[in-house]
């Protein structure tokens, strides 16, 4: 996890260093911009499964970092806002991926990673 060995090197007091001059191109899903009561939305389309670890991760990695990293923790929460209304609003399959939303925020709650289990 990309995000998790980043808080691991601020916890542990690593500098990190970035270079604006650099960019990597990268594709989060098939975004497309919405804009709902004045609020620009970009769902993501991302497959159900694909959904379950990204809420998962995100929401165990709040609660594991929230003492020191409470910022984090309401990012996270605006996420799964975000997320949740991009699927009821413009998403397919919507039931499926709902579901796998709340199922990784189950999970996370209980500390239970690895493998996704219909």
């Amino acid at each position: 996890m990309d995000t998790e060995f980043l808080l691991k090197a601020v916890d542990s007091n690593v500098d990190v260093f970035y270079n604006k001059n650099v960019l990597l191109n990268h594709q989060i899903g098939e975004r497309d911009l919405h804009n709902f009561l004045g609020v620009n939305l970009k769902p993501n389309h991302h497959n159900h499964i694909r959904k379950y670890y990204i809420l998962r991760n995100g929401t165990y990695l709040s609660f594991k970092y929230f003492k020191k990293y409470k910022g984090y923790f309401v990012l996270n929460i605006m996420r799964i806002v975000h997320e949740l209304v991009c699927v009821v609003l413009y998403e397919k399959n919507k039931k499926v991926k709902i579901y796998c939303i709340l199922k990784g925020l189950k999970d996370a709650f209980k500390g239970k990673l690895g493998v996704y289990e219909e």
